[in-house]
């Protein structure tokens, strides 16, 4: 019996390491944060230091409504035609009930190792934007010749600095999340530094997460990562230096402007809502052309056809079993030949979550939102605050549950950022 204490403390004692480890992996590695994944469930059951109390259950509605929701997609089994599917889609959103679990019953276990877990997180990120980066001069320079060209020659539109060129293997709109996640925790580090050195270490991070995520150029991370600075601004220089924020969010501000009118992605996008001709932004190559006017006017042909695909099962869906083939078959019979050629999903996780469960899904979804989005304001939390921003963003332009990164990425931090332990636990720590 004392042999089998020790072991099952040893596990608790340390499973706040293991999901430090699993945190700098997310920016790293896909595949490495499902092992550590698995290795932390390991722990959790060895560790044997489970408590199911029903105050702190109750206190965390929002990660209760995450377990619900991953029971939406498995309730809509029921009503899939394609089962092996359906299953494989739940697994793959297995962290939604994951990590709410360990976090509820263990947090005691894992409580102390949150500031570790925020730095893992950090740290990945830089090691991913300076291996990027590194490549990305490698490519661009001419050994031979002692030049520089970050121009690939097989691609000549393309650039080793820019957009998947970049980021590859990485996606350039999840890449960009991620690094806007790190803009958030590095601002409150910069708020709670008390050395002089050790702040504007912190604010060359910053300046050098911006550039990786204009190098990224997705729109999204553009409009995130502009929004959560000024927020930066003004919670750092909070009341008494308003006036000093206004002055510098104005002149940053026109300064993304300037960078996004620049930007030949943006611009097609923006000029396609616009109904104006964007001949102007022809780059003089056909397959470019194609390729820029079809990224921005497919998803928004997508958006406004999905309530036409879904039909009479509005309710509770398709299944997400069957929520693949009904898009692929709806683009076709709407005639949005790209989006079925590429057979690509919503791009909006509101919408993916309407066709595979329906309007409860999407409640159940904005429910969860909307409970962390009261705690930030009532808890003054800005981390949270922002973190809820930033994904809430994101669902509107990537079905992000729809990869395995994104959903764990968006299950662990919502756990750790909004989870509420009780007080007298609080002070015990």
């Amino acid at each position: 019996m004392l042999a089998n204490s020790k072991l099952s403390s040893f596990f608790a004692k340390n499973i706040g390491i293991i999901i430090a480890v699993l945190s700098f992996t997310i920016p790293i590695s896909h595949k490495l944060t499902i092992y550590l994944l698995e290795l932390t469930v390991l722990f959790w059951i060895l560790s044997r230091s489970w408590n199911f109390d029903s105050k702190t259950i109750g206190m965390n509605k929002g990660l209760i409504f995450l377990i619900l929701l991953w029971l939406s997609y498995s309730f809509s089994l029921i009503y899939s035609e394609n089962i092996n599917r359906g299953f494989s889609d739940i697994i793959q959103k297995i962290s939604l009930v994951l990590f709410p679990v360990i976090f509820i019953t263990s947090w005691n276990s894992i409580k102390n190792y949150k500031d570790l877990m925020f730095n893992s997180f950090l740290f990945g990120l830089v090691v991913v934007s300076l291996f990027l980066l590194f490549r990305a001069f490698y490519l661009s320079f001419n050994f031979t010749e002692f030049g520089f060209n970050p121009i690939p020659s097989d691609i000549p539109w393309e650039n080793y600095f820019l957009y998947f060129r970049f980021t590859q293997p990485y996606h350039p709109t999840y890449l960009s999340l991620y690094l806007s996640l790190g803009l958030a925790f590095v601002s409150k580090k910069v708020l709670y530094s008390k050395s002089q050195l050790q702040r504007v270490l912190l604010i060359l991070c910053y300046v050098f997460f911006i550039v990786v995520i204009y190098l990224s150029s997705s729109k999204a991370g553009l409009i995130v990562s502009a929004l959560v600075f000024v927020l930066s601004i003004f919670w750092i220089l909070g009341k008494r230096s308003r006036i000093y924020a206004g002055i510098a969010t104005v002149l940053i501000l026109v300064a993304i402007a300037f960078s996004m009118v620049n930007n030949s992605r943006v611009m097609y996008f923006v000029n396609y809502i616009k109904g104006n001709s964007i001949a102007e932004y022809n780059f003089g190559n056909e397959e470019l052309d194609n390729k820029l006017k079809s990224e921005a006017t497919v998803r928004l042909e997508i958006w406004k056809n999905v309530p036409r695909i879904v039909g009479n099962s509005w309710f509770l869906g398709v299944g997400v079993g069957d929520s693949k083939k009904v898009l692929i078959d709806g683009y076709n019979k709407f005639e949005i030949n790209y989006a079925a050629e590429a057979q690509l999903n919503t791009h909006n996780q509101y919408l993916e979550t309407f066709v595979s469960t329906g309007l409860v899904g999407v409640i159940v979804l904005l429910l969860l939102l909307l409970i962390a989005i009261r705690q930030a304001f009532v808890s003054k939390d800005m981390l949270l605050f922002m973190f809820i921003l930033i994904v809430s963003i994101n669902f509107l332009f990537e079905s992000m549950f729809e990869r395995v990164f994104g959903v764990m990425f968006f299950s662990f931090f919502y756990c750790l950022l909004i989870i509420k332990p009780r007080v007298e636990d609080e002070n015990e720590g």
